[in-house]
């Protein structure tokens, strides 16, 4: 699927964007808004075959764990904030990183630590329309590291809940749902936080907001 779906659409997207800077002298609002929608439907493609790939290697066992020293803030959360920041302030909100600990060093496997910041920074600028998406480093009472990522969007019901994590489900669903997604983004976050040893916790009401807290334990890593 990597190499059949994903290259080709690589492809489709980048010759799209040499066209369109060819084009850009010519450009009319009708050209704009077809290379507009070519990018964003090549990117949300790319981005589903990335997630069903991701938990397809999780669910056959083929996910190699590969746990390593580094600083959360300075090789991930950092990185993710700057990724971010331009489609947040497209939407006008305050996007906020607080650092209250110095020390931010995690023994953890990378890639998947990044991939629960991600899919739950790109949730709450997605799922927010006004007000603010904040993420605190902060050390709790055990001197564990601990990071939650809060948002003023639109919340989750207590129905839906403890669907929350499960593979492919989303509060809204049919063809009339305001916002798109494959509904495995959570389920992945919550499987990662599985292997590496991660506490997840959900503060949510509905229309006011939603507060993950990650508590990074002090001890080995799970096993797959």
């Amino acid at each position: 699927m990597s190499h059949e779906i994903r290259s080709p659409l690589n492809v489709v997207v980048g010759f799209s964007q040499i066209l369109r800077d060819d084009l850009k002298e010519h450009m009319n609002d009708e050209l704009l808004s077809s290379f507009k929608g070519i990018d964003t439907a090549g990117r949300r493609i790319i981005r589903t075959v990335e997630l069903i790939l991701n938990m397809s290697e999780l669910q056959t066992g083929m996910y190699e764990l590969a746990p390593i020293e580094f600083d959360l803030a300075g090789v991930v959360l950092d990185n993710i904030f700057d990724e971010y920041e331009l489609a947040a302030r497209k939407k006008g909100l305050d996007f906020i990183l607080k650092k209250n600990t110095r020390n931010t060093v995690v023994s953890a496997d990378l890639f998947s630590t990044s991939q629960i910041f991600v899919n739950l920074v790109d949730n709450a600028i997605k799922y927010t329309s006004e007000g603010k998406v904040e993420i605190i480093i902060s050390r709790n009472h055990n001197n564990e590291l601990t990071i939650t990522v809060e948002d003023t969007g639109i919340g989750i019901s207590r129905e839906f809940l403890p669907k929350l994590f499960e593979p492919f489900t989303q509060e809204e669903q049919g063809y009339t749902r305001k916002y798109e997604g494959t509904g495995l983004g959570m389920a992945l976050v919550k499987r990662y936080c599985e292997i590496n040893n991660v506490d997840i916790t959900v503060e949510t009401e509905k229309n006011i907001g939603t507060k993950f807290t990650l508590c990074f334990h002090n001890n080995s890593l799970s096993i797959l």
